[in-house]
């Protein structure tokens, strides 16, 4: 055999070893987990842009000096609509949200369906619930929808009553 195919194969034995160390070191592994996947990407999609959102009638908002957003929750329902985003079909998304509350409840995140018709743009079935509690917290949202739109909703809780929202970050994961 020639010097030159006895190198390609050492070579080729050598990729093969390094391959199967590489996949057996993967297994050992752990998935990573929803916060590390965005912490992990740079693709923002939408960063704290508070002033495009609109609210319905039993939320009043504004935009404090530090940038945050107050919200006064007057019943049961508010809700914060967000501008259409630059999501795609079939994407994988996280949104976190760190948010400040009085009290105790149920925040929600909608995200539309692709094919949805302008007025029925959320539903129940297209939303995820997250326990928030009195004070500080972080919510994890995971948007995987092989029919995902463009649109997202949050309720950032159930009660009235009043919340500050810190950041609110949509990234592609």
């Amino acid at each position: 055999m020639s010097e030159k195919y006895m190198n390609i194969a050492y070579a080729l034995r050598s990729l093969v070893v390094i391959a199967s160390f590489v996949t057996l070191a993967g297994c050992d592994s752990k998935p990573m987990t929803i916060e590390e996947q965005f912490e992990g990407s740079y693709r923002v999609m939408f960063d704290d842009n508070f002033s495009e959102l609109t609210t319905n009638d039993q939320a009043k908002m504004g935009i404090s000096d530090d940038g945050t957003l107050e919200i006064e929750a007057t019943d049961r329902d508010p809700m914060l609509v967000f501008p259409v985003l630059p999501i795609e079909s079939g994407g994988k998304y996280v949104v976190k949200v760190e948010v400040w509350s009085e009290f105790d409840g149920m925040a929600q995140l909608f995200y539309s369906k692709d094919g949805g018709a302008e007025g029925a743009r959320f539903s129940e079935a297209a939303s995820i619930r997250k326990q928030i509690m009195k004070g500080d917290n972080t919510l994890y949202y995971l948007l995987d929808d092989n029919d995902l739109g463009k649109w997202i909703r949050f309720d950032p809780n159930n009660r009235p009553g009043r919340l500050v929202i810190q950041r609110f970050t949509v990234k592609r994961i």
